[in-house]
C-alpha cells in the first residue's frame, strides 16, 4: 500500500532488519564509507578514513589533503593508524614508495 509517497510499512536505515549501522565498501580497494548527516541536513556518504580525520582535526579536510593508513589496511581506521598528507601518497603517487612506511604504489 503506498502513503504519501512512501511505502507503508517499510523500515529504513536504523529500523531496516539488514541495516550494518550505515558502513559500506566503497570501491575495489576495500575503503569502508559511512553514512553521515551534513550540515544542511542532507544525508550522505563518506569516506570513513576522511571522516575520522576531520573529526579529529576539528574542520573538514580540504581537496587536498588525503588520509594515509600507517600499516597499509584501508579497512583499519583508528586515528592512530592514520596519517594526514598534503597531495597524494602512496598507490598512484609520483615516488616509488610512501616515506613514512613500506606502502608501494602501483
Amino acid at each position: 500500500m503506498r502513503y504519501a509517497g512512501s511505502f507503508a510499512g517499510r523500515h529504513r536505515a536504523e529500523k531496516h532488519y539488514a541495516w550494518k549501522g550505515g558502513r559500506v565498501k566503497w570501491g575495489k580497494e576495500g575503503y569502508s564509507a559511512i553514512r553521515v548527516t551534513l550540515p544542511d541536513g542532507s544525508r550522505g556518504y563518506v569516506l570513513e578514513h576522511r571522516h575520522v580525520m576531520a573529526q579529529h582535526l576539528g574542520r573538514e579536510l580540504f581537496d587536498y589533503e588525503t588520509v594515509h593508513h600507517k600499516n597499509g589496511d584501508v579497512s583499519d581506521n583508528r586515528l592512530e593508524n592514520l596519517e594526514l598528507h598534503v597531495g597524494r601518497h602512496g598507490r598512484g603517487a609520483t615516488h616509488a614508495h610512501c616515506p613514512t612506511c613500506t606502502c608501494f604504489a602501483h
